[in-house]
């Protein structure tokens, strides 16, 4: 599977980095179904380049898509955002950074900031805002499951899928990023298609991580010289993965 989607994958100009909202349809188009896909762009080695892979991402047609990716991300706008999607059926992809109680973004000079291992961040998404949804929650980062998680679904009928630790990511090399990439695409689209998380859609990521680690175990992968880095990150993955 993998040696196919590295063939298919084609790097495309990124999205503009000031957060925007538009349709994945016709101008005209009224759906009762949304995706936000949020990527606050840090300054760092990482969010730069899953922030770019999130804005590749296709969305089906019939599903409102909103855009909150780039480095001017912040709580006003995705709160703006979440308040525009009251009433529909909404999920969120989020990449970035997280913490037990929180999705996080760039620091702010005025607002929320928090410390994590020496780095400041701004809070972006946390219990005070939590009500405002959405109903289904994809959060690709550290910490948010251990916490966060437990908060989002006790609100409501909502599902939410995440990692309780810190999770570790190689992007060393060409072949290490379209690997990645093409599992989170992977399982974004199934979970924005499906507009809900449920056991189906862990047992697909799982299985992705599982085709991810035997391209790098026994495929073309064992070549790289990150292939133990990489097989022993997605081991971690599995472990700490954790569907609510």
């Amino acid at each position: 599977m993998f040696d196919r989607i590295l063939t298919k994958l084609r790097l495309r100009t990124p999205k503009p980095t000031r957060p925007i909202a538009e349709s994945s349809a016709s101008n005209s188009l009224k759906s009762d179904r949304a995706v936000i896909l949020c990527g606050p762009e840090c300054d760092d080695d990482i969010t730069p380049l899953i922030c770019k892979w999130l804005g590749r991402l296709k969305i089906p047609q019939g599903i409102i898509k909103y855009s909150a990716i780039g480095s001017s991300v912040d709580r006003n706008e995705f709160t703006r955002i979440l308040k525009e999607t009251i009433g529909s059926k909404t999920v969120v992809i989020f990449v970035g950074h997280g913490a037990p109680d929180a999705l996080l973004g760039p620091p702010l000079e005025e607002g929320i900031n928090v410390q994590i291992d020496g780095v400041r961040f701004s809070v972006l998404y946390d219990e005070s805002v939590v009500g405002l949804g959405p109903d289904t929650l994809f959060a690709f980062c550290c910490y948010s499951a251990s916490r966060l998680g437990d908060i989002f679904v006790a609100s409501g009928n909502r599902t939410f899928l995440g990692y309780t630790k810190k999770l570790p990511l190689d992007f060393d090399n060409e072949q290490c990023q379209r690997i990645w990439e093409s599992l989170l695409h992977n399982i974004s689209l199934e979970i924005i298609n499906d507009g809900v998380i449920t056991k189906k859609h862990e047992d697909l990521l799982r299985e992705l991580y599982d085709e991810a680690y035997d391209f790098f175990r026994n495929g073309k992968g064992r070549n790289n010289d990150r292939n133990i880095t990489n097989l022993m990150y997605i081991l971690r993955h599995k472990k700490i993965l954790r569907r609510l």
